[in-house]
């Protein structure tokens, strides 16, 4: 998941900025690893280190680990699928870089600013939840194992039996076409 994370960043970094980087995940240690590792960014022939924390969202319960972690560790970057605006400014405030999956940075080092905040939230996917495995769907998937008989059965016996709703049942039974009528 987080090999996901950088991959997108960086690669939409490079596409909207020109700005070239490189992951290096930090080791397994032994307890809770302060960083997750390191990125080399390239900036206009300059070369820029930092030690990276990598969050799906930022929250601003995660802001006081984020300011311990930036004493001990500096540079600190957050690289983050998504960073709410007002996260943004603590981070600005407290001179922490950020990058966004989408490609926003923030970066303030020595006499360099690159700040770019022009590209909108990558909208995430949903995954399609296997119906099979709910709690509803492992009733019926139970009964059909105990007796296969059950599968010559109606929707609404299968229901009934299983004791579930019958809209429950189309989607889940082997043999049913999902545009078939349940009446």
């Amino acid at each position: 998941m987080q090999y996901n994370i950088v991959r997108k960043a960086l690669q939409n970094l490079e596409q909207t900025t020109d700005i070239k980087g490189k992951w290096k995940a930090a080791g397994k240690k032994k307890g809770k690893a302060e960083i997750d590792g390191t990125i080399e960014l390239v900036l206009e022939g300059k070369i820029f280190n930092f030690c990276t924390i990598i969050k799906n969202n930022l929250r601003s319960i995660h802001i006081e680990n984020l300011l311990e972690t930036a004493l001990k560790n500096k540079p600190l970057l957050v690289l983050a699928d998504q960073i709410y605006p007002s996260i943004k400014e603590e981070l600005r405030a407290h001179n922490i870089a950020y990058i966004e999956t989408c490609g926003n940075i923030y970066l303030k080092q020595n006499s360099c600013l690159y700040w770019i905040e022009t590209n909108k939230a990558i909208p995430a996917k949903k995954q399609k939840n296997n119906r099979a495995f709910t709690k509803t769907g492992l009733r019926l998937v139970f009964d059909i194992l105990n007796d296969e008989n059950e599968l010559n059965n109606s929707y609404r016996e299968l229901a009934k039996k299983a004791n579930i709703a019958l809209g429950n049942v189309l989607p889940l039974h082997p043999h049913s076409n999902s545009h078939e009528s349940t009446r």
